[in-house]
C-alpha cells in the first residue's frame, strides 16, 4: 500500500513532496503487479494473470442485481471450494465441490445437482429399488427431475428393456423386462445418471 496516504497536499511544493510521491507510485506497481501483468506491459496491462481468493469465514452479502463469487470451506468437502452467491443475499451454490467416482456427483454453478453410479437390476417380476448413495460428503437431492440407465453386460442386450420410474430425493426403481425367452443375464448391471437439484 502507499506509503504516505496524504501525499501530495494542497500547499506542499513539488519539490517537497516528489520523493514521496515516487515511493507511492512503486509501492502501487508493486500491489498491482501481485496476480496482474505489469503495469508497464503495453500489450496486456489491467488484466488479471489469476485469482487467488482467500477462504471467507461467512458468505459475503448481497445487494439486488449484483452476484458474488468467493471462496469458502466446503460444506461437504472440507476443502476450500469456489461459491456464488445470488443477489438480495440469495442461494449460495458450492460449484466446484464433487466426486470424480463411482458413485460420484458434482453440482453445476446453476445449482443443478448430477449424481451417477453402478446397479444391478433382476429379472421380473420384482422390481429393483436402486438408491442414491448417501454420505456426510454427499448432497441429498431436494428434488430429481430425471434418471437415465445404461446397460452394461454385452449378452442379450437388444432382448432387453429398463422402465424406470417413481423418483425420489433418495431411490428410484427400474424394472427389467425381457423383450424375448432368450437368456439374458440376471441381475443386470447398469450405469445411472440423476439430475435434479
Amino acid at each position: 500500500m502507499p506509503g504516505y496516504n496524504d501525499t501530495p497536499q494542497a500547499a506542499q511544493a513539488i519539490n517537497t513532496t516528489q520523493s514521496l510521491i515516487k515511493t507511492n507510485f512503486s509501492s502501487l506497481s508493486t500491489v498491482n503487479n501481485v496476480n496482474h501483468v505489469a503495469i508497464t506491459d503495453a500489450a496486456d496491462y489491467g488484466k488479471h494473470k489469476f485469482l487467488q481468493m482467500p477462504e471467507q469465514g461467512a458468505s459475503p452479502t448481497t445487494a439486488a442485481n449484483e452476484g458474488a463469487v468467493f471462496a469458502r470451506q466446503g460444506a461437504l468437502s472440507s476443502v476450500t471450494e469456489l461459491c456464488f452467491r445470488r443477489e438480495s443475499n440469495g442461494a449460495v451454490v458450492e460449484f466446484t465441490g464433487g466426486v470424480l467416482a463411482d458413485p460420484g456427483w458434482t453440482r453445476l454453478p446453476s445449482g443443478l445437482l448430477i449424481k451417477w453410479g453402478t446397479t444391478s437390476l433382476t429379472t421380473p417380476p420384482a422390481p429393483a429399488v436402486c438408491t442414491f448413495p448417501i454420505a456426510g460428503t454427499i448432497p441429498v437431492f431436494t428434488s430429481v427431475f430425471t434418471v437415465f440407465v445404461n446397460p452394461i453386460s454385452i449378452t442379450g442386450l437388444a432382448n432387453v428393456a429398463v422402465t424406470l420410474y417413481d423418483f425420489s430425493t433418495t431411490q428410484f426403481r427400474a424394472q427389467l423386462s425381457q423383450r424375448t425367452t432368450t437368456y439374458v443375464i440376471s441381475p443386470l448391471s447398469v450405469h445411472y445418471l440423476a439430475i435434479g437439484v
